[in-house]
């Protein structure tokens, strides 16, 4: 079990690490948008920065049964500042601190809130490798009464691998 969520935290890791390079060329956008044609749900990758954003409004919060969609789209990368100055008054932010962050915007013309949060990509980069560190140093180390080239069991043979041949160093 821990094989696989080291090996799926290491996917993480080469994701994001994909993500924040490309941010600073085309930044990657999914959204889901509701049969209005209002996005509900927003990720993105921008400039390092990673972010998720929720529009909510009475039409944009309700779910109905018709067409929901899903999409992808590349854009220019807009920095989250650009972004909010987009909305000119409308946007303020709540918090912005070592790269996390959160603003809102409130449009009152259309009744639509958007809150949106942010977190720096080199975060979620630095939390992926943790498994993926304890798996290689739990792996280097090898098993005591193990081959350390093979990992063969060595309590009948102490002196040499039968497996692969490898001569097992003393410990005098």
């Amino acid at each position: 079990m821990f094989n696989v969520l080291a090996g799926t935290s290491l996917l993480l890791c080469a994701a994001t690490t994909a993500c924040w390079i490309l941010s600073f060329f085309f930044a990657p956008v999914i959204e889901w948008v509701n049969p209005l044609g209002t996005v509900v749900l927003d990720y993105d990758c921008v400039l390092g920065e990673m972010g998720v954003y929720r529009t909510t409004n009475d039409s944009a919060a309700t779910i109905s049964p018709g067409h929901q969609s899903f999409s992808m789209n590349w854009t220019s990368p807009r920095s989250l500042d650009q972004n909010a100055h987009y909305f000119g008054p409308f946007a303020h932010y709540n918090f912005r601190f070592l790269g996390f962050g959160a603003y809102s915007i409130e449009v009152p013309s259309s009744g639509h809130h958007i809150v949106y949060v942010f977190w720096p990509c080199w975060i979620i980069t630095l939390i992926s490798l943790f498994l993926p560190t304890v798996w290689i140093l739990r792996h280097r180390q090898g098993l005591a009464g193990h081959c350390r080239h093979c990992g063969y069991d060595l309590r009948a043979t102490p002196n040499r691998c039968p497996e692969c041949g490898t001569a097992v160093k003393s410990s005098t």
